[in-house]
């Protein structure tokens, strides 16, 4: 996406954790959500790269990011119902 920077950007990351929840994958997928929530900026929003003094803003990142939350808090609740 950008030619410089060395991690991945958190919408990536929040859409590999949603596919690891679909899969069953829960431990990688919170791996994954507590790895994206380790550097927001001051009013806790999520930047696409948070590298090299870029913070670019945008919504579809906290959008993916939140699915993924609800996902696997609906996944962990299912299986602790059992």
């Amino acid at each position: 996406m950008y030619p410089v920077g060395k991690s991945l950007c958190t919408w990536y990351i929040t859409w590999k954790a949603i596919v690891f929840i679909r899969l069953g994958r829960l431990s990688e997928a919170e791996r994954l959500l507590k790895s994206a929530a380790e550097a927001p900026g001051c009013l806790s929003e999520i930047y696409e790269i948070y590298e090299l003094g870029m913070h670019p803003w945008f919504t579809t990142a906290e959008g993916a990011f939140l699915q993924a939350v609800t996902e696997l808090r609906r996944t962990q609740t299912a299986f602790t119902d059992k």
